[in-house]
Protein backbone atom coordinates (compact mmCIF):
# COMPACT_ATOMS: atom_id res chain seq x y z
CA UNK A 1 0.00 0.00 0.00
CA UNK A 2 1.34 3.87 -0.33
CA UNK A 3 1.89 5.83 2.26
CA UNK A 4 -1.62 7.64 1.87
CA UNK A 5 -3.46 4.47 2.07
CA UNK A 6 -1.64 3.06 4.95
CA UNK A 7 -1.65 5.95 7.78
CA UNK A 8 -3.34 7.26 11.01
CA UNK A 9 -5.83 9.92 10.39
CA UNK A 10 -6.92 12.52 13.38
CA UNK A 11 -8.78 15.78 12.66
CA UNK A 12 -7.90 15.98 9.13
CA UNK A 13 -3.72 15.11 10.09
CA UNK A 14 -2.44 12.11 8.16
CA UNK A 15 0.02 10.23 10.63
CA UNK A 16 2.63 7.86 8.52
CA UNK A 17 1.84 4.66 10.18
CA UNK A 18 4.67 1.94 9.11
CA UNK A 19 3.40 -1.66 8.88
CA UNK A 20 0.67 -3.78 8.50
CA UNK A 21 -0.50 -6.52 11.09
CA UNK A 22 -1.73 -6.06 14.69
CA UNK A 23 0.36 -3.81 16.88
CA UNK A 24 2.27 -2.90 14.34
CA UNK A 25 3.41 0.90 15.75
CA UNK A 26 3.04 0.39 19.44
CA UNK A 27 4.94 4.09 19.36
CA UNK A 28 2.56 5.73 17.66
CA UNK A 29 -0.12 3.99 19.92
CA UNK A 30 1.53 4.58 23.35
CA UNK A 31 1.73 8.43 22.38
CA UNK A 32 -1.96 8.48 21.02
CA UNK A 33 -2.96 6.28 23.71
CA UNK A 34 -5.96 9.05 24.75
CA UNK A 35 -7.01 9.94 21.66
CA UNK A 36 -10.69 8.92 20.86
CA UNK A 37 -12.96 7.25 17.72
CA UNK A 38 -15.17 9.38 16.54
CA UNK A 39 -18.41 8.01 18.45
CA UNK A 40 -16.14 6.68 20.78
CA UNK A 41 -16.66 7.47 25.06
CA UNK A 42 -13.23 6.23 26.07
CA UNK A 43 -9.69 5.62 25.08
CA UNK A 44 -9.02 4.78 21.81
CA UNK A 45 -9.27 1.37 20.42
CA UNK A 46 -6.59 0.95 18.47
CA UNK A 47 -6.48 -1.22 15.48
CA UNK A 48 -3.86 -0.99 12.27
CA UNK A 49 -5.37 1.21 9.55
CA UNK A 50 -4.80 0.52 5.92
CA UNK A 51 -6.72 1.98 3.57
CA UNK A 52 -9.72 3.33 5.52
CA UNK A 53 -9.63 6.38 7.85
CA UNK A 54 -10.32 6.61 10.90
CA UNK A 55 -11.23 10.31 12.57
CA UNK A 56 -9.95 11.21 15.65
CA UNK A 57 -12.57 14.50 16.90
CA UNK A 58 -11.93 17.14 19.66
CA UNK A 59 -9.01 16.14 20.61
CA UNK A 60 -6.04 18.77 22.27
CA UNK A 61 -3.93 18.51 25.03
CA UNK A 62 -5.07 18.96 28.21
CA UNK A 63 -8.65 18.72 26.95
CA UNK A 64 -11.77 16.82 29.23
CA UNK A 65 -11.53 14.49 26.12
CA UNK A 66 -7.93 13.86 26.01
CA UNK A 67 -8.22 11.00 28.74
CA UNK A 68 -5.22 9.09 28.49
CA UNK A 69 -3.74 12.50 29.82
CA UNK A 70 -1.29 12.65 26.41
CA UNK A 71 0.42 16.34 26.24
CA UNK A 72 2.43 15.85 23.02
CA UNK A 73 3.38 13.25 20.50
CA UNK A 74 6.20 12.06 18.87
CA UNK A 75 5.37 11.22 14.89
CA UNK A 76 8.09 8.81 13.79
CA UNK A 77 9.88 8.78 10.29
CA UNK A 78 10.79 5.46 8.63
CA UNK A 79 12.30 6.68 5.86
CA UNK A 80 13.07 9.84 3.63
CA UNK A 81 9.54 10.66 3.16
CA UNK A 82 7.66 9.64 6.10
CA UNK A 83 10.55 11.70 7.91
CA UNK A 84 9.87 15.08 5.74
CA UNK A 85 5.97 14.31 6.74
CA UNK A 86 6.25 13.83 10.13
CA UNK A 87 8.38 16.82 10.23
CA UNK A 88 6.04 18.94 8.06
CA UNK A 89 2.75 17.35 10.62
CA UNK A 90 5.10 18.51 13.72
CA UNK A 91 5.21 22.32 11.83
CA UNK A 92 1.51 22.33 12.13
CA UNK A 93 0.87 21.51 15.65
CA UNK A 94 2.44 22.76 19.03
CA UNK A 95 1.98 19.38 20.49
CA UNK A 96 3.40 17.31 17.80
CA UNK A 97 7.54 16.87 17.71
CA UNK A 98 8.79 14.60 14.69
CA UNK A 99 11.66 12.05 14.56
CA UNK A 100 13.79 11.18 11.60
CA UNK A 101 15.36 8.14 10.49
CA UNK A 102 15.26 5.21 7.91
CA UNK A 103 13.42 2.17 9.86
CA UNK A 104 15.72 -1.80 9.08
CA UNK A 105 13.29 -2.68 6.59
CA UNK A 106 13.75 0.46 4.49
CA UNK A 107 17.38 0.87 4.67
CA UNK A 108 17.65 -1.15 1.60
CA UNK A 109 16.44 2.28 -0.19
CA UNK A 110 18.82 4.73 1.06
CA UNK A 111 20.06 6.43 -2.15
CA UNK A 112 22.87 9.25 -1.97
CA UNK A 113 21.97 12.65 -0.55
CA UNK A 114 19.41 11.08 1.78
CA UNK A 115 21.78 11.28 5.06
CA UNK A 116 21.91 15.30 3.32
CA UNK A 117 18.35 15.30 4.04
CA UNK A 118 18.33 14.08 7.30
CA UNK A 119 20.79 16.94 8.26
CA UNK A 120 18.89 19.70 7.33
CA UNK A 121 15.66 18.14 8.28
CA UNK A 122 17.46 17.79 11.67
CA UNK A 123 17.75 21.81 11.99
CA UNK A 124 14.20 22.09 12.33
CA UNK A 125 13.28 22.65 16.25
CA UNK A 126 11.19 20.16 16.05
CA UNK A 127 12.79 17.41 15.38
CA UNK A 128 13.47 15.97 18.80
CA UNK A 129 14.86 12.32 17.98
CA UNK A 130 16.55 10.09 14.90
CA UNK A 131 15.02 6.73 14.62
CA UNK A 132 13.44 4.38 14.35
CA UNK A 133 16.50 2.68 13.31
CA UNK A 134 17.85 -0.64 14.51
CA UNK A 135 17.62 -4.18 12.99
CA UNK A 136 15.08 -6.80 12.65
CA UNK A 137 16.17 -10.22 11.47
CA UNK A 138 12.25 -11.34 11.47
CA UNK A 139 11.51 -10.86 8.42
CA UNK A 140 14.90 -9.08 6.55
CA UNK A 141 13.12 -6.70 4.30
CA UNK A 142 16.66 -5.69 4.06
CA UNK A 143 19.79 -7.99 4.14
CA UNK A 144 21.14 -8.27 7.73
CA UNK A 145 24.50 -6.91 6.55
CA UNK A 146 23.07 -4.00 5.02
CA UNK A 147 20.48 -3.43 8.17
CA UNK A 148 24.17 -3.59 10.21
CA UNK A 149 25.98 -1.48 8.16
CA UNK A 150 22.95 0.84 7.43
CA UNK A 151 22.47 0.90 11.13
CA UNK A 152 25.53 2.10 12.06
CA UNK A 153 25.97 4.60 9.58
CA UNK A 154 22.37 6.25 11.35
CA UNK A 155 23.94 6.12 14.78
CA UNK A 156 27.07 8.00 13.59
CA UNK A 157 24.82 10.59 11.86
CA UNK A 158 22.42 10.92 15.10
CA UNK A 159 25.65 11.90 17.11
CA UNK A 160 27.01 14.20 14.68
CA UNK A 161 23.21 15.58 14.94
CA UNK A 162 23.23 15.12 19.06
CA UNK A 163 19.86 13.55 18.64
CA UNK A 164 18.63 10.35 20.94
CA UNK A 165 17.67 7.69 18.97
CA UNK A 166 14.71 5.62 18.73
CA UNK A 167 15.68 1.80 18.67
CA UNK A 168 13.78 -0.65 16.59
CA UNK A 169 15.29 -4.46 17.70
CA UNK A 170 13.85 -7.92 16.72
CA UNK A 171 15.50 -11.20 16.97
CA UNK A 172 18.73 -9.04 16.79
CA UNK A 173 19.21 -7.88 20.57
CA UNK A 174 22.51 -8.80 20.76
CA UNK A 175 23.80 -7.45 17.32
CA UNK A 176 21.85 -4.36 18.18
CA UNK A 177 23.68 -3.86 21.92
CA UNK A 178 27.23 -4.60 20.37
CA UNK A 179 26.56 -1.90 17.56
CA UNK A 180 25.06 0.27 20.29
CA UNK A 181 28.59 -0.24 22.31
CA UNK A 182 30.56 0.31 19.36
CA UNK A 183 29.06 3.34 18.17
CA UNK A 184 28.64 4.76 21.48
CA UNK A 185 24.93 5.51 21.14
CA UNK A 186 25.15 6.13 25.23
CA UNK A 187 27.07 9.53 24.16
CA UNK A 188 23.08 10.96 23.15
CA UNK A 189 20.73 8.57 24.52
CA UNK A 190 17.76 7.20 23.55
CA UNK A 191 14.83 4.51 23.95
Amino acid sequence: TSAAENAWVYENIVLPAFGTGNGGNAGVQAWLGGLKRAGQTGPGEWSWVTGEAFTYTNWAPNEPNNAGGVEAFITIGCDLATSQAAVALAEQHPFVYASIGVHPHEVKHILDGWYGEFRRLAQNKKVVAYGEIGLDYHYNHSSPEEQRTRFREQLRLARELQLPVIIHTREAQDDTITILKEEKASEVGGV
